[in-house]
């Protein structure tokens, strides 16, 4: 962080609307011992930056960051359908 700066917080109108669930006899159901699958979904601004920090970026930190947390969050079997919609 740079001195005097404060970080930024994503509010609520940069939240991704509209995701879509898909019905229930359509949902494929994955077993607990699968590792969590983790995608990046990149902001526009992203591709703003300088080549080389998009390039570390993009091929060092946040596949590392992917890799971590794909190892350290587990999935646990729920007691009942979990249904989210924003």
């Amino acid at each position: 962080m740079v001195a005097g700066k404060q970080p930024t917080i994503a509010f609520p109108k940069r939240v991704i609307r509209g995701v879509h669930i898909e019905a229930a006899h359509i949902v494929k159901k994955r077993s607990i011992d699968q590792p969590l699958r983790i995608s990046i979904v990149y902001d526009h601004s992203v591709y703003r930056l300088e080549p080389e920090k998009f390039d570390m970026i993009n091929n060092t930190i946040l596949p590392e960051a992917v890799k971590f947390w794909e190892q350290a969050l587990k999935v646990r079997k729920t007691g009942g359908p979990i249904k989210l919609n924003r």
